[in-house]
């Protein structure tokens, strides 16, 4: 890995962060235990799997919430989220404490 600002990109995700951090994950959290919004969304990401096949994912570029959303959808699954930017990480690290995520592991990773 670089040094944080040897790299256009990483530089300017330490600077802003993306998407914008968030406190909580909002509506999210509400539909986590709605059945049919589960599996809506694992429909979305996988229309041909069957709901509880997915055994783990990969988030590139996860940002500072996307990981954790994957994670709290799917508790079965090894979530792994990798970014460039050590701000994102930490505030993804923070939301996930926040929400007893157990399935996460995150690494500061170029998506490359």
């Amino acid at each position: 890995m670089s040094t944080v600002g040897a790299d256009p990109i990483e530089a300017f995700y330490e600077r802003h962060p993306y998407p914008p951090p968030v406190a909580g994950l909002g509506p999210l959290a509400l539909r986590l235990g709605d059945e049919t919004a589960v599996r809506a969304a694992h429909h979305r990401a996988w229309p041909g799997r069957p709901v509880g096949s997915i055994g783990s994912i990969l988030v590139a570029g996860c940002g500072t919430s996307q990981a954790v959303r994957h994670a709290l959808r799917r508790p079965a699954a090894q979530v792994v989220g990798i970014d460039v930017s050590a701000s994102s990480l930490a505030h993804t690290r923070t939301l996930a404490d926040r929400h007893g995520v157990a399935n996460l592991t995150l690494h500061r990773l170029a998506i490359e």
